[in-house]
């Protein structure tokens, strides 16, 4: 239930299951809407994940109450883990969530299930699995948990957030999760959205957007977020300072084998891997352009590896690399450059300095026949600067960029971000998997306004807004059935 700090001015209760480190429920408590003369903001009341790592962090960074909740069934925890649950394991009730939730009603339920299962990463065999099947399995009962916990008092939307995969991969169960709805009292509706545009980001995630409007209690039309101008990657890691640990523990560049950072650096920006194809080889090295010391070819000009991939190894390996002023694409859980296009042509080379040993030059000349130098062996993992044909650094993002594209924090305010993981790679997927903060807050300032229409009792207001979405028309209006 909401209630009102003064005659017109609203707080809503958001609860989100499958919370993660809480970057969307973040983006939702950062709203503030107005209709007329009525204000309204939200409050996270409560989530739930499995993660206990990721509890921690939500809980600090939203200053909410978030419980470690494991929502699988005895059978899909069998399913997924492929034993039975340990001593004192139990099934999580409705009467648990209302419990997460801190016993309060709730006006939104916003939720992002695990979506690996979902995706077009995996085969379909293997999504098909038991284990997957299990995790796929999870949207469809946190949507029912929710449900059966707040059926004395029903929220007014729901939304749901996952890969755009979903809607083939997932029908079965979204057709489920969608009866479901029907049943409450709900209409339903299934859209795919752009988070950039939503959040004024520098990346484009496309993402499955499910909305659920309770027909009895919000009889007016949603409206659209408005879209707001997509950033480049200038205008925000170009905020953040060059890549150091000492800057930040998460703003080291990975350790990457010589072979790949030789590669990257031959890669043209705003390209990937197959770039490279075009660079004219002999004897197994790069025809017309070698290696010198940085700032100094008196050293002699070492011979560049031929980068290209051996015939049909390398279909789904990218190596792409971004160009500064462009948007990025979806911010994933990466783990190396060869799983997409997130590297990035850095031009601030002047600033970038780590050991001089291990700093090189791309020149446009023929190698040397006896450079006094050595490189690194093929496979050595280093950290190194190359200043590509280009004039740029050709390099991976850092996790602390990932999370600046994330819209996490304000890079002018990176010092008051922290993750506490075990690992990078835990905190790269704890990244990866978040809703953008600023597109959550998009999402929340439609549906803000759309519930103080309905607590104003208005129907419709004057904005330059569409309703929200084609396909949700019919789904989101008054007569809607569902």
């Amino acid at each position: 239930m909401s209630f009102a700090l003064k005659q017109h001015e609203f707080v809503f209760n958001v609860f989100c299951p499958f919370i993660g480190i809480g970057v969307g429920a973040l983006g939702m408590q950062d709203v503030r809407a107005t209709v007329g003369s009525a204000n309204a903001k939200f409050q996270v009341v409560g989530g739930i994940d499995a993660d206990a790592g990721a509890v921690a962090n939500a809980c600090r960074l939203l200053g909410a109450p978030i419980s470690v909740m494991d929502l699988f069934t005895r059978e899909q925890y069998e399913d997924f883990h492929g034993k039975p649950p340990p001593h004192g394991w139990r099934e999580v009730t409705p009467e648990d969530v209302r419990f997460a939730a801190g016993g309060h009603s709730v006006n939104v339920v916003m939720l992002s299930p695990p979506c690996k299962g979902f995706t077009t990463l995996i085969t379909n065999a293997i999504s098909e699995s038991k284990r997957y099947r299990a995790m796929n399995a999870l949207a469809l009962r946190g949507v029912w948990l929710c449900l059966e916990a707040f059926k004395d008092d029903l929220p007014e939307f729901f939304l749901f957030e996952c890969v755009p995969s979903i809607l083939n991969r997932g029908r079965r169960f979204l057709d489920q999760v969608s009866g479901l709805f029907s049943a409450y009292g709900f209409a339903a509706a299934e859209t795919v959205h752009d988070c950039g545009p939503l959040g004024g980001l520098a990346q484009h995630r496309r993402r499955f957007l499910g909305v659920a409007r309770n027909t009895a209690k919000v009889p007016n039309f949603l409206y659209q977020p408005r879209a707001l101008p997509m950033k480049s990657l200038a205008d925000v890691i170009g905020r953040l300072p060059p890549p150091s640990p000492l800057v930040h523990p998460l703003h080291g560049v990975s350790n990457l084998e010589w072979k790949t950072w030789s590669r990257l650096a031959m890669v043209e920006a705003g390209s990937d891997w197959k770039s490279v194809d075009r660079l004219r080889q002999a004897n197994g090295v790069l025809a017309d352009f070698a290696l010198s010391r940085r700032g100094s070819i008196a050293d002699g000009l070492a011979p560049i590896a031929d980068p290209r991939f051996n015939s049909g190894g390398n279909d789904y390996s990218q190596y792409g690399v971004m160009n500064w002023n462009a948007s990025s694409g979806a911010i994933i859980a990466i783990r190396s450059p060869g799983q997409g296009v997130f590297s990035v042509a850095d031009p601030r080379i002047d600033q970038c300095r780590l050991n001089p040993t291990l700093e090189f030059d791309v020149v446009q000349r023929p190698p040397s026949q006896a450079p006094s130098f050595e490189l690194p062996g093929p496979c050595d993992r280093i950290t190194c600067v190359i200043t590509a044909p280009d004039g740029t650094w050709h390099r991976p993002l850092t996790t602390l960029e990932a999370a600046a594209l994330q819209a996490i924090f304000e890079p002018e305010h990176l010092d008051a971000f922290r993750l506490e993981a075990q690992s990078q790679a835990q905190c790269k997927e704890w990244i990866g998997n978040a809703i953008p903060r600023t597109a959550a807050r998009g999402m929340g300032e439609a549906i803000a306004k759309a519930l103080l229409m309905a607590r104003t009792e208005q129907t419709q207001v004057i904005t330059d807004e569409p309703i929200w979405v084609r396909s949700a028309i019919a789904a989101l209006q008054c007569s809607a059935v569902h």
